[in-house]
């Protein structure tokens, strides 16, 4: 018989959640059970399996989706999310998943129409962490555009 899932939680900025045994201090992130790529694709689901070190492999494909990413794929996510989402310091990290973070933010932005102050002060955040490089010019793109997007909306909602 099938566990019941787990429906997608948003966590607020700054609120503590614990997940497979670890705080993630920062929210502003869905946990719950995504199945599909239709479901929430930035969703950490707890009790997938975590890689126990670092190793090989971390490349994610052009649309990641947490629950098909390999154990040392959603090692290096999850580390990225307890770290506060602070700086590409951790071995295989690479903008694909601040790609796969910016799936949630796109979400709550589009789909529950969220306007609050810290989705854009992320985003903003996110730019300037991430956007500068020649390479990562697709990343900067998406983030200028959702950036524009919340401004936009948070001005018809204001």
């Amino acid at each position: 018989m099938n566990s019941p899932r787990k429906p997608l939680m948003w966590v607020p900025r700054d609120q503590p959640v614990v997940v497979d045994g670890q705080c993630i201090s920062a929210g502003l992130l869905y946990i719950g059970e995504a199945h599909s790529r239709a479901d929430e694709p930035s969703a950490l689901e707890p009790g997938l399996e975590l890689s126990s070190e670092w190793g090989a492999n971390y490349d994610l494909p052009q649309a990641p989706c947490y629950h098909f990413l390999n154990p040392g794929q959603r090692l290096v996510y999850f580390a990225w999310q307890i770290s506060g989402r602070m700086g590409p310091q951790l071995p295989g990290f690479c903008s694909s998943y601040v790609r796969l973070f910016i799936a949630g933010l796109e979400r709550r932005i589009l789909v529950e129409h969220d306007t609050s102050d810290e989705i854009g002060d992320e985003l903003a955040r996110l730019l300037e962490e991430y956007g500068h490089t020649r390479d990562r010019a697709d990343l900067a793109s998406i983030l200028s555009s959702l950036l524009c997007h919340w401004a936009a909306a948070q001005g018809d909602h204001r």
